[in-house]
């Protein structure tokens, strides 16, 4: 059964590409010009250990000064985050516009194969990877 079922998959992406793109716009304005405060973790916060995808968004704020290398080691997660920022929004206007539904097959593609334990045991473990990367790092 796919989570997010026909059109809704389109949606959900577009408006989380929206948000992702408003996020990385404030935190750049905040940074640059207001002096608001940075974005904080919360969970940081309440235990004072970060949580795996802490530094995400100064990863990606590296990346957008093009520095790959300080990025990746910010955290691994802003270059997954950037590259899936510029992907989907031009696949769903690909898709849109030419009345094709890769976005939702490849989708469909990723869920089937996240339902195999293996693929998913490996997930996981990449995921436990980049939260002790992160601990490792505050050390």
């Amino acid at each position: 059964m796919i989570f997010v079922k026909g059109k809704r998959v389109y949606t959900t992406f577009g408006v989380l590409s929206i948000a992702g793109y408003l996020w990385i716009g404030y935190t750049l304005i905040s940074v640059n010009f207001t002096g608001l405060p940075q974005p904080f973790c919360v969970f940081k916060a309440v235990t004072a250990v970060p949580c795996p995808t802490c530094g995400s968004t100064h990863a990606v704020q590296a990346l957008l000064t093009g520095d790959v290398l300080k990025s990746v080691f910010i955290n691994p997660f802003g270059l997954l985050s950037t590259l899936f920022l510029l992907i989907i929004p031009l696949w769903i206007m690909y898709d849109f516009l030419l009345g094709k539904s890769g976005l939702y097959d490849a989708y469909g593609i990723v869920e089937s194969q996240l339902k195999k334990r293996k693929i998913i045991i490996m997930v996981i473990a990449l995921g436990c990877l980049n939260w002790l990367w992160n601990i490792y790092k505050i050390v």
